[in-house]
């Protein structure tokens, strides 16, 4: 009776703790599978997302670019300006210079288009160019989808449910208001901006290219006067020593003709020295060094004549309205007009739509979400605003400013011109006067009346008079080059319309 007992207790104990713990033990093993299926199939849909998005980032590789000072060196030693790259250049900018190229003498026009191939600054203003184009692309790119992987674990799910949720969602950020489009004008404006610098750039380098030529002939001319200058120096040296000699000059007289001819000879000296300072400058400017040139010559000729037609008030005014500063000023205007309607267009709030698909403890879901609308409760970009049109408020001043600093520069230019007709009108006299006083002395010399050291004398006046004229020339083309600037266009080319 007791073993019977025994193995009744025995069954008991099994059916009431061996069986439910079996029971326990599978329940937890198939909890247990379908968390590690849950998480594999989270891992492969994480990594397909991950690889997807990854390739789609990868579009656009690294592309590394050392610098080397060595090698920008020996690219500027080797640097010619008889290559094909430079002529096709010459052929895109300015198709009717490129038909003899490299050309058979240089002068402000060949000149200028080289420099506009060549020059550091001109290319570091068509850079800002290509900057601000990509700009545009980024102004027109539209906000990427973003993707959600919400992972939850509920600590006391039901029984015989996965206690994992797993979801997927994206965002699909809209954006309202046309700010994509006031963001691409703001960027088009700024690369209006950037061709008109191109100009401006290109306008100052022609600039200093003639201020460069214009001393290039000055100086030239000026060694020929000077050398005249050292040959009646010597001669009159000689007829003073010769005249010391038989004690009708005295040795202070000598003395003081040994300096002179000392000075004559410094200033030619110095005046070479210019000369070769110029070229190099005129090289350097341009973008090669002054080897580059070989023996082509250069053509200063144009500066001998100093007669020009300064504009009337109708054509400066068109001029002006043309200046590549007035009309950056003018594209700077209606950027910070897109800016500030950009601006006033972020009151408005963007939208995010949320479609989602979420696997919820075995139940399949499928979802449409509104996030991330901003509430304007504090603040409705109020500040932003005010900054906006204050920027507005100042890029009119400045096309103002820019307009007023055009016609004053214009108006000093040309008063500066008819400044230096005046003076030149006046060296032209004093030239004539010292001419017919050579004739003169040339006169009485053949009569018996007067010797040789007063025809010198002459001469040596005649060529003051000349470096005279010289310097009234250059005040003219100085002044010529000024009203140029002023209007930012060649006096001799034809009136933009």
């Amino acid at each position: 009776m007791s073993s019977k007992v025994s193995l009744l207790h025995q069954d008991l104990i099994k059916a009431r703790y061996v069986l439910p713990l079996h029971k326990r033990i599978i329940k937890r093993i198939v909890l247990l599978r379908q968390k590690l299926l849950a998480l594999r199939a989270a891992q492969r849909l994480g990594a397909a997302i991950f690889i997807t998005t990854v390739n789609g980032c990868a579009t656009e590789k690294f592309d590394n670019r050392p610098i080397a000072i060595s090698k920008i060196s020996n690219n500027l030693l080797t640097k010619s300006l008889t290559t094909d790259d430079l002529r096709a250049c010459t052929t895109k900018h300015s198709p009717k210079d490129s038909v003899d190229w490299p050309p058979s003498e240089w002068s402000l026009n060949s000149m200028t288009i080289a420099a506009f191939c060549m020059n550091i600054d001109i290319q570091a203003a068509r850079l800002k160019l290509d900057i601000a184009i990509a700009t545009v692309t980024t102004a027109a790119q539209r906000p990427n989808p973003v993707v959600q992987l919400p992972l939850q674990k509920t600590l006391n799910p039901s029984t015989g449910q996965s206690p994992w949720s797993l979801g997927l969602a994206l965002d699909f950020p809209i954006e309202t208001a046309g700010k994509r489009d006031l963001r691409m004008l703001v960027a088009n404006d700024n690369v209006a901006a950037a061709q008109l610098n191109i100009s401006r750039v290109s306008w100052a380098v022609r600039s200093q290219l003639r201020l460069l030529l214009l001393s290039l002939w000055f100086s030239e001319e000026r060694t020929k006067l000077l050398q005249k200058q050292v040959e009646i120096e010597e001669r009159l040296e000689l007829l003073i020593e010769h005249r010391s000699a038989v004690g009708y000059a005295s040795t202070l007289e000598v003395s003081q003709q040994r300096h002179a001819l000392v000075q004559a000879r410094k200033n030619i000296a110095g005046n070479l020295q210019d000369v070769d300072s110029v070229k190099i400058k005129i090289a350097s400017l341009v973008g090669v060094r002054t080897s580059a040139f070989g023996l082509t010559p250069f053509n200063v000729r144009e500066f001998g004549n100093p007669r020009a037609i300064p504009p009337d008030e109708k054509t400066r005014l068109s001029v002006l309205q043309n200046r590549a500063d007035v009309l950056s000023s003018l594209v700077d205007y209606e950027s910070s007009q897109s800016a500030l309607q950009l601006e006033v267009a972020k009151q408005y709030p963007d939208l995010h739509l949320g479609p989602g698909y979420t696997l919820d403890q075995g139940s399949r879901k499928i979802g449409l979400t509104f996030s991330g609308l901003e509430l304007p409760l504090f603040n409705q970009n109020q500040g932003a605003i005010a900054e906006a049109r204050g920027r507005r408020l100042e890029a009119e001043s400045k096309v103002k400013k820019i307009v007023e600093t055009a016609f004053l520069e214009t108006d000093l230019a040309t008063k500066a011109y008819d400044a230096s007709i005046i003076a030149f009108n006046y060296a032209q006299t004093q030239y004539s006067f010292a001419g017919r006083r050579l004739a003169a002395a040339h006169a009485s010399l053949f009569s018996g009346e007067d010797d040789q050291i007063s025809v010198l004398s002459a001469e040596k006046s005649k060529v003051d008079s000349e470096l005279n004229l010289l310097d009234a020339i250059l005040q003219i083309q100085h002044a010529i080059g000024q009203i140029e600037d002023a209007m930012q266009h060649p006096l001799h080319e034809p009136i933009p319309q």
